[in-house]
């Protein structure tokens, strides 16, 4: 409950900002594309098992993720989770749809196909839908909450 009220308070006070009608589309186009650059960036880093993914989370979000623990528990729950769970990761960020807040705060949702190789050997196909407010703070962007669903996973013969 406090991560939706702390969203809400999020989106109204990206309001009271410069709002994306007073931006030119040129503008809108050049954030999509840096906050895009961004995601994907972070996107490598965690099929890389990297721990330098865990950068692109503002540090105002204890609780950035609907399906994830408290932000400084992240590193050892994605361990045991996700990156010991399968010997190989490799994403394509899909499809990309944004909405511009603000200049500083952009809502993605994306599509990401994963091709992965499970403990056993299994290569599968995962399709995943997610979204992500992203804020720029200190020149950076960061996401703020995050939340992603498996679509479907096929075997790969």
């Amino acid at each position: 409950m406090r991560t939706v009220a702390n969203l809400g308070l999020l989106l109204l006070i990206s309001g009271c900002q410069a709002s994306p009608a007073e931006m030119t589309d040129t503008e809108r186009a050049e954030i999509v594309e840096a906050v895009s650059l961004t995601a994907d960036a972070m996107l490598s880093l965690f099929d890389a098992e990297d721990p330098a993914y865990f950068d692109f989370y503002s540090d105002w979000a204890e609780y950035p993720s609907v399906s994830y623990p408290p932000l400084a528990d992240m590193p050892e729950y994605l361990e045991q989770s996700w990156w010991d769970r399968y010997d190989g990761r490799e994403t394509e960020m899909g499809e990309v749809h944004a909405l511009v807040l603000s200049p500083d705060a952009v809502l993605l949702e994306r599509t990401d196909v994963s091709t992965v190789t499970d403990s056993d050997g299994r290569r599968l196909e995962q399709r995943w839908v997610g979204r992500q407010l992203w804020r720029q703070e200190e020149g950076e962007w960061k996401v703020l909450f995050e939340g992603f669903q498996m679509l479907d996973a096929t075997e790969i013969q």
